[in-house]
């Protein structure tokens, strides 16, 4: 009885991608959606089935990008949800209206009737007391032409077919009168149901947010402990523009004029603070609280060191980078330090040309 319902919303764009085991460089597809529509009853289900898979996850080793698909998966079945909530208001106001409007048919029927009767018994009671023709005069209002026209037999039974006439017409406005109030009533249900189905999309979003604000306060619980453990109070220089330890300023000076002289141009980046190193993290490793803090350094592109485990962080390494370029494994710095740079206290890191520290770490 009801018919289909189609409904389309403005495009949106889905990001849907799996959830990485910790690094979040891997981007899932882009998808491209057009008008959001439904046909089906089993195409609801389905979004809810995707909006309830992309509210369960654990928020440790979620990403930023992966938060983006799961969100618009979820916001996707609360918009058709909302559009099949629209569409069952829409009938309901016409299922509405069509009760109405059988109801004042019906009672146009009542009324229609009750004239009628009013006319038949008019008329029996002037046949008792009129002669038959008076009566059939009074009831037709045309002496002459009720003398040729009219009997008492044919206007009586002209009235008793009008009578059953309109007898069956308002029969059939009460039968028409109560299918409009069942169709009226299945659409009222309708409705609940659709409000229902909304009230659990947004009971599914309100879960998902729950869960992102876990795992944004895990996130920022962790940087808090994390640069609580920063040492404080290490001496630092500055040689050739790179910051250091002060403990290897001396053998880093003489380290760059060594390769100067062989006409190897050395500068690079030394220190970093530990709120540098997680900004690093989150750039080569990911967004989750697992990739920043705890996904090994090797997951990362390029590898970068765990918070706290940077030689960076105590000045005690350097990436060097030649004519302003980071070294390669075909750099002539690279092929100068390879053979130097342990007379001066540097090994290199084997994964990274470009970085050298006091214990190859």
């Amino acid at each position: 009885m009801r018919s289909l319902f189609v409904a389309t919303m403005t495009a949106v764009s889905l990001i849907v991608t799996p959830s990485p085991a910790f690094a979040e460089p891997e981007r899932g597809p882009v998808i491209e959606v057009g008008p959001i529509s439904y046909e089906t009853e089993a195409d609801l289900d389905a979004a809810e089935a995707d909006a309830l898979a992309a509210a369960d996850f654990d928020p440790t080793i979620v990403s930023d990008f992966d938060l983006l698909g799961r969100r618009g998966l979820i916001i996707r079945n609360l918009g058709l949800r909302q559009l099949a909530l629209d569409g069952a208001a829409d009938e309901l106001n016409i299922a509405t209206l069509a009760h109405i409007e059988a109801k004042n048919a019906r009672r146009q029927a009542a009324t229609d009737l009750e004239l009628i009767q009013v006319d038949l018994l008019a008329f029996a009671v002037d046949t008792y007391t009129l002669s038959d023709q008076a009566a059939s005069d009074r009831l037709n209002g045309d002496k002459e032409a009720s003398r040729r026209s009219f009997t008492i037999d044919s206007v009586t039974d002209d009235l008793m077919s009008r009578v059953t006439a309109a007898n069956n017409a308002l029969l059939q406005s009460i039968e028409d009168e109560s299918a409009a109030e069942l169709v009226r009533e299945q659409f009222r249900a309708e409705l609940l149901t659709r409000e229902a189905d909304k009230a659990m999309a947004i009971q599914i979003l309100a879960n998902f947010e729950a869960l992102v604000t876990i795992r944004e306060q895990a996130i920022k619980a962790r940087i808090e402990v994390t640069l609580a453990e920063t040492q404080d109070g290490i001496p630092m220089v500055e040689v050739g523009g790179i910051r250091v330890n002060a403990e290897i300023g001396e053998q880093l000076e003489l380290m760059l004029e060594a390769a100067l002289a062989d006409g190897i141009e050395l500068a690079g980046g030394g220190y970093r603070s530990r709120a540098s190193q997680i900004d690093l993290r989150r750039a080569h490793c990911g967004t989750s609280e697992f990739a920043i803090f705890d996904a090994p350094a090797s997951s990362c592109s390029p590898p970068t060191a765990r918070p706290g485990a940077s030689q960076h962080e105590l000045g005690l390494a350097v990436d060097f980078t030649e004519n302003g370029s980071i070294l390669t494994w075909s750099s002539p710095g690279f092929f100068w330090l390879e053979e130097h740079a342990v007379e001066y206290g540097f090994i290199n890191l084997p994964s990274e040309a470009w970085h050298w520290s006091t214990t190859g770490h």
